[in-house]
C-alpha cells in the first residue's frame, strides 16, 4: 500500500511540475500584449468626410493620408535652438487628413475636420499652433466644420482656391 501512495504522489508531482513548465514555456515564448485592432482608423464622421474628400480631390494628383503625425511630414530645422522642445510640440500631434502629391509624396494641404471640441480653449490654442506651423512650412490648411453631409464640389473648390493661393 505504501508503494502505491509513493507512486501516486510522484505522478501527481510530475503532472503539476509538467503543467507549470508548459505554462512557463508558453508565456516565455509569447509576451503579454494587451492590444487589439480598431474597427477603423477613422471615426464615423471622419469616414463619411473621407468618402467625400476622395471625390473632391479626384481632379487633382493627390493621395490622401489619414490621421498622420505632424512629425512625419514636418521637421525641426537642423541646428535649431532647443531642438528637442520644438520636436516635442509636433511629435504627438496628428492632423485628420493630409493631401500629398501622388508622384512625389510632397505634403501639400492639411484638411482638419473641426467638431465642437475645436471651440475649447486648449483646442483653439492647438489649432493656432498647427496653422502657424503649416503656414511657416508652406503647407496649406483647410478647416471644415463637421456636418451630417458634405458637398464634394464645394470642398473641391475650396481646395482649388487654396492651391491657387499656394501656387500648387
Amino acid at each position: 500500500m505504501g508503494d502505491w501512495t509513493g507512486n501516486w504522489l510522484f505522478i501527481l508531482t510530475a503532472v503539476v511540475l509538467g503543467t507549470c513548465f508548459v505554462i512557463w514555456l508558453y508565456k516565455s515564448k509569447k509576451p503579454y500584449l494587451p492590444y487589439e485592432k480598431h474597427e477603423s482608423i477613422l471615426t464615423r464622421s471622419e469616414l463619411v468626410f473621407y468618402q467625400v474628400l476622395k471625390e473632391a480631390v479626384a481632379p487633382y494628383s493627390f493621395d490622401i493620408m489619414c490621421k498622420i503625425r505632424m512629425a512625419d511630414f514636418v521637421t525641426v530645422e537642423s541646428g535649431a535652438e532647443e531642438w528637442r522642445a520644438h520636436f516635442n510640440k509636433i511629435q504627438a500631434k496628428h492632423v485628420d487628413f493630409l493631401l500629398v502629391d501622388n508622384d512625389t509624396m510632397e505634403p501639400l494641404i492639411v484638411v482638419e475636420l473641426d467638431d465642437a471640441s475645436h471651440k475649447r480653449p486648449d483646442r483653439m490654442e492647438r489649432d493656432k499652433f498647427v496653422d502657424s506651423v503649416m503656414a511657416h512650412c508652406g503647407i496649406g490648411i483647410l478647416h471644415i466644420a463637421v456636418s451630417k453631409e458634405y458637398e464634394s464640389d464645394v470642398i473641391s473648390e475650396q481646395i482649388h482656391q487654396l492651391m491657387k493661393k499656394l501656387k500648387i
